[in-house]
């Protein structure tokens, strides 16, 4: 070979060299190596779900800490009142599924940038036997992104495994609430149809305005749950349809706002929250559910509530009371 063809071909091979560690081909095209980053944050988690006994979950003001074992389950900071297990576990789910889009720094240093140092965004610490971390999630800012002509934003976050400096893009939308009241299972009725509720009985201490009202029987004397009512105390008169179809359907519908405390069983719950003002009695089935609503709480359109058999003080919103405390004539038919 003479010595022009031997320059040539160094200089070929030298220009094929700076193009292959350029372009680095063998990590694929630019899908290829996106993909390569993305996997599960918690790989392990899918199959750790039944180690699970305690989920911490704070911001950088409030945090909630939800416990468990085979027997029970509670919310530390609501008087260790039950949890909402449903809620609790698509948390986990959710967490066990969260993807990482890209790799964004690996320097601790940065972690304050991305909104995911310590003490800052949303952090997430599920917690197995022995207090063994299972994972330990730090959501942090929105990625900033410059919408021009027409574009579409795509909602991604940055986050990080607590105990790594790695920070990720993630779209996975995981807004778990600090507010305690929210992981309390407080849908005292969520599983009941409002077409099992036969009949309410209100006992008004203040002004009088008791009664019962009932749905209409069957010729056969089966309850139906055609949307026919009639009141039968303090007379046997008809009754609005929409009167006792709206008063089921808040019933089923009675969600507390907030855990107060847990009831004292020398009576002085009475005195201290005002109870009785009203009872009501409800025909579920063959079952009744018996609750009492007492004075004004000091959070404002909100009034005190205890249910029978239940050892907590609640609070419940003042539309659902009005809803509950119908007057006399706003129930009777016009006929």
């Amino acid at each position: 070979m003479s010595a022009r063809n031997r320059v040539l071909l160094l200089c070929t091979v030298a220009v094929w060299a700076v193009f292959l560690l350029v372009t680095k081909p063998w990590r694929g095209d630019a899908h290829q190596r996106t993909a390569a980053h993305v996997g599960l944050l918690f790989p392990k988690l899918q199959y750790q779900t039944e180690e699970v006994r305690k989920v911490v979950v704070r911001d950088s003001e409030n945090s909630v800490t939800l416990v468990f074992d085979d027997q029970r389950n509670w919310i530390v900071e609501s008087k260790q009142h039950p949890m909402d297990n449903a809620r609790l576990a698509r948390l986990i789910a959710n967490l066990a599924a969260v993807e990482t889009l890209d790799v964004v720094s690996v320097n601790a240093d940065k972690h304050e940038v991305y909104g995911v140092a310590e003490g800052q965004g949303t952090q997430v610490q599920v917690f197995g036997a022995n207090g063994m971390l299972l994972a330990d999630w730090i959501a942090g800012s929105l990625r900033h992104q410059e919408i021009e002509g027409g574009q579409k934003p795509v909602l991604e976050f940055y986050m990080r495994d607590g105990r790594s400096d790695v920070v990720y893009l993630s779209g996975s939308a995981i807004h778990p609430s600090v507010d305690a009241a929210v992981w309390c299972y407080t849908s005292f009725l969520k599983q009941v149809d409002d077409t099992r509720v036969k009949w309410v009985e209100r006992t008004d201490f203040a002004t009088g305005q008791s009664w019962r009202i009932e749905r209409v029987p069957a010729a056969d004397g089966t309850a139906t749950v055609t949307g026919e009512w009639q009141l039968t105390a303090p007379t046997a008169q008809p009754a609005l349809s929409y009167a006792g179809d709206s008063l089921a359907f808040s019933l089923t519908g009675l969600h507390a706002q907030d855990v107060v405390s847990q009831t004292n069983p020398d009576g002085a719950d009475d005195a201290r929250y005002g109870f009785p003002l009203d009872r009501f009695v409800v025909g579920i089935d063959d079952q009744t559910f018996e609750f009492e609503l007492g004075k004004p709480a000091p959070a404002p359109g909100q009034r005190y509530l205890r249910i029978r058999g239940f050892p907590f003080i609640y609070t419940l919103g003042d539309y659902e009371v009005s809803q509950l405390r119908q007057p006399l004539e706003r129930m009777l038919s016009q006929d």
